[in-house]
């Protein structure tokens, strides 16, 4: 696998861990229990940031050049910009609610948790759909020179939440930030 494959499936993980983070915040509010909102808000501003300046990038680097490559066949894959768009467009809804329940403004909480369902949800089934269809594709159609070119395009920049944590620490982290809830303040 190239090490840019690799730094996708990384990325997906990460997604992935946040996400279950969201969720449990998201759980509590649905037990008209307080979140941690600025856990929340943390979250939402790294979607907003990395996914759409470094990692959604990258991806389309990969999709120009397997389009190249294999016209037919990255035809058959779903429109990642479009997905990219509704995914941000589901991460605004949500970080609008979230930032006006900070605010104290009355939201019907099953606003606040659609908006959250449907950002979850859209992300998870498009990391599923890129990591099936995507991905083996592009690994198995894209020569050497092809990742080496990709390569020498991407950004530099590191994922600036967990490029210098382990996955063992982010673990780690998660299990005593939903340990401490358990426990109650």
């Amino acid at each position: 696998m190239s090490e840019i494959m690799e730094r996708l499936r990384t990325d997906h993980a990460n997604f992935r861990r946040l996400l279950e983070l969201v969720d449990h915040e998201i759980g509590l509010f649905r037990q008209a229990e307080r979140p941690d909102y600025l856990l929340l808000r943390a979250i939402i501003e790294y979607f907003e940031d990395y996914p759409a300046q470094c990692h959604h990038p990258v991806e389309d680097l990969v999709y120009l050049k397997l389009k190249a490559r294999a016209p037919e066949t990255a035809a058959r894959i779903a429109d990642l910009e479009a997905e990219h768009d509704k995914e941000s467009q589901r991460l605004q809804t949500f970080s609008e609610l979230i930032h006006r329940v900070m605010l104290d403004r009355i939201i019907p909480r099953e606003t606040v948790i659609g908006a959250a369902q449907a950002f979850i949800l859209h992300v998870r089934t498009h990391l599923e759909m890129e990591e099936a269809h995507f991905f083996s594709v592009a690994e198995e159609n894209l020569a050497d020179e092809d990742w080496r070119t990709i390569d020498r395009e991407i950004s530099e920049r590191l994922d600036p939440l967990f490029h210098s944590i382990s996955l063992d620490q982010i673990e780690g982290l998660r299990d005593h930030i939903l340990d401490s809830y358990h426990e109650g303040p």
